[in-house]
């Protein structure tokens, strides 16, 4: 977010105009061409079913010659030798910086080796690792060719509810609950993407499900695009060990639950927004 930061402020400094654009790629696994789809984050587990797409979302911002992408990508992580091939792919095609920042999503596909169906099988397939950098790769160079004359407003805020979704399971009880936004519109006055950078593990769904989601993210982009437009894009902050919404009680809402996760999501829009 300092990165950002300088660059709106460079921006000002200079005048120059400020261009931005966005654009998404689904990277929802094939479970029946890409099977087993091994699960990640937790001990082994096969998907049986998809309850909300992945995604990989970019947003390019161009204050001078050279624009910067984003990437969010709903995973568990890529290794350099994968972000290495999306910056390939870009600058093929353009001059451009691409920054890919994996959720670290407890309910994607293993794509980092580590939760196969033992320890000493690797979880990795490699068609789906392929999809990804090619999908990745893809919304990065639309999020160039759409961009546009726009501003930029950045935000910051932390109201103590945002606290209740974290739960540190490791003491010292120490967590960083801020939400920090950043939303770009065109000059034409539509919303082109609103930026999220907030600390909190994507694995509310805990250890026994097997159905394919973003989790909590898949709330906060569907519910801030309603309300602002334009494409939302999420970026995770200092997760650590453990920022997590497992251990975070929400009334009745029932632990390990789509309810739970869809609630932690659009508060989370809804306080942005």
């Amino acid at each position: 977010m300092k990165l950002l930061l300088l660059l709106v402020s460079l921006s000002a400094l200079t005048r120059a105009e400020m261009l931005a654009g966005a654009a998404r790629r689904v990277i929802t696994p094939d479970l029946g061409k890409q099977s087993p789809v091994y699960m990640a984050g937790f001990g082994p587990r096969r998907a049986t079913a998809i309850h909300d797409d992945l995604s990989a979302r970019c947003l390019a911002i161009q204050p001078g010659k050279t624009p910067l992408v984003i990437c969010g990508v709903d995973s568990i992580g890529l290794f350099w030798d994968d972000v290495d091939r999306i910056r390939q792919a870009v600058r093929a095609k353009h001059n451009a910086d691409v920054v890919v920042a994996a959720l670290h999503d407890h309910q994607a596909p293993d794509t980092m080796g580590l939760w196969g169906p033992n320890q000493a099988t690797s979880g990795i397939n490699d068609d789906y690792n392929r999809f990804v950098v090619e999908q990745t790769a893809a919304a990065a160079l639309e999020a160039i060719a759409n961009l546009r004359p726009a501003t930029i407003v950045l935000a910051k805020t932390h109201p103590p509810e945002l606290d209740t979704f974290i739960h540190d399971d490791r003491p010292p009880d120490v967590h960083d609950a801020e939400l920090i936004v950043l939303a770009v519109t065109g000059t034409d006055g539509k919303p082109i993407a609103t930026l999220i950078n907030w600390a909190n593990h994507p694995e509310t769904l805990g250890s026994r499900n097997t159905q394919i989601t973003a989790d909590y993210p898949a709330a906060i982009y569907k519910r801030l695009e309603e309300r602002r437009g334009g494409l939302a894009v999420f970026l995770n902050g200092a997760i650590g060990g453990m920022q997590s919404p497992m251990g975070a009680k929400l009334g009745d809402i029932p632990d390990n639950s789509f309810a739970k996760a869809e609630r932690i999501g659009e508060r989370v829009a809804d306080i942005a927004a």
